[in-house]
């Protein structure tokens, strides 16, 4: 929602008219009806004395914007190669980048969670699948190598789709490169 549509509703709310609002803030009628137009954008001082005449914080009427930015995007996507070197590290890096820009970036919300949601998935059935070769195919005396090496492809092909991601992000509009169920 715009600045001036915010401010309108606010004032009508307050039950000001555009001229009360004026005199109240100090802030000249021609001012306040340009920001209500979308003209022009109030900042600083003017911000601070139309908030404080109707009684909220700034940050109540600036809404900041999301900006379009693949860097961000390919770094959640990237930062999925941390679990090859920290065990859970594919989960837990791009949560903590999807956490700091998931209201900052545009998109970031919704592929943060398709990153994550996929991590989550594919380091699931790996694990079962070590931990079946283990409990299972150990205490039996029955070889399940295929497990193993089924475990790994998971995880090769895992950090296969980060990279070819963070390589394609900029070429594409693709988004979400990991299965569609996680979206």
């Amino acid at each position: 929602m715009e600045i001036g549509t915010r401010l309108r509703e606010l004032r009508i709310q307050k039950g000001f008219s555009q001229e009360e609002l004026a005199n109240r803030s100090g802030v000249t009628l021609r001012t306040i009806q340009r920001i209500e137009k979308g003209d022009n954008e109030p900042r600083g001082n003017t911000l601070q004395m139309l908030c404080a005449v109707l009684e909220i914080n700034v940050a109540d009427l600036v809404v900041l914007k999301k900006t379009a930015d693949n860097s961000v995007i390919k770094t959640m996507y990237l930062s999925v190669l941390a679990g090859i070197v920290v065990p859970l590290g594919n989960i837990i890096l791009p949560t903590i980048i999807w956490h700091i820009n998931k209201e900052k970036v545009k998109e970031a919300k919704s592929v943060g969670k398709h990153i994550i949601w996929s991590q989550v998935v594919l380091g699931t059935c790996s694990s079962l699948l070590i931990m079946f070769w283990i409990f299972i195919g150990l205490q039996q005396g029955v070889k399940y190598d295929a497990l193993i090496y089924v475990s790994f492809l998971i995880g090769i092909v895992n950090y296969a789709i980060a990279l070819y991601a963070f390589f394609q992000i900029d070429k594409k509009e693709k988004r979400y490169y990991y299965i569609p169920l996680f979206k």
